[in-house]
């Protein structure tokens, strides 16, 4: 950091500094590994500047926990993918977050990430492949969220509208939250990794429900 200011550098300054992890969250771990929340992470310096970032990748190694981020405002001094990898320091209590120091390390966490990112990318695209192709017959399953339980749907239409997906869907068999033979409408989540499905507002599922019936019928 610039010292002399509150202008972000990224620099030698910025690379020795102990960060302070803002959160209301009593296990830092558990909120750095919060893989759901779009929230910008807080990180504030020894004389109480602020930095937020963007949350790439946490990676848990045998000795440490590393975290890659992205500057919300981009950095002076930091070129590349514009992305800095920090570890949590858990010699200190509370814990702190340092910028990793090492190439080598830093490297090798980026590549991880990398890599990650490429799995991440072909599990969705197969994932969206087979559900959007009506030829394809296989169940799509869903765990019911009271019980737990693995539960097997039959795909019955796709709804697109502007940029979302819906689902129409049978249930194949009962449990705590679904019924055996009752059809249900569903949103595709494409922000979380692997995309999820969503319960839409009860407006949208009446509008899907009467187009599907429109074209198939009520059986």
């Amino acid at each position: 950091m610039d010292r002399d200011s509150d202008r972000l550098i990224f620099d030698e300054d910025f690379k020795k500094e102990m960060y302070r992890v803002e959160t209301t969250n009593p296990s830092i771990v558990a909120y750095l590994k919060d893989s759901i929340s779009r929230e910008p992470v807080v990180l504030t310096d020894g004389k109480g500047r602020s930095v937020s970032f963007i949350r790439l990748a946490v990676l848990e190694r045998p000795t440490r926990l590393y975290c890659v981020f992205q500057p919300v405002v981009p950095m002076e001094g930091l070129g590349g993918g514009n992305a800095i990898v920090f570890y949590l320091d858990r010699t200190v209590m509370p814990p702190f977050m340092r910028v990793e120091t090492d190439p080598a390390a830093a490297e090798s966490v980026m590549n991880e990430m990398t890599e990650g990112y490429k799995i991440a990318r072909n599990r969705y695209f197969n994932f969206k492949k087979n559900l959007l192709d009506m030829n394809n017959k296989e169940p799509v399953v869903m765990i019911d969220p009271i019980g737990g339980n693995r539960v097997e749907f039959r795909k019955l239409a796709i709804s697109r509208r502007g940029e979302k997906i819906y689902v129409v869907m049978e249930a194949l068999m009962s449990s705590k939250t679904y019924d055996k033979g009752v059809k249900y409408v569903y949103m595709l989540n494409e922000d979380d990794n692997p995309p999820s499905f969503e319960y839409p507002s009860q407006t949208v599922i009446d509008d899907v429900m009467a187009e599907y019936e429109r074209k198939h019928g009520s059986n």
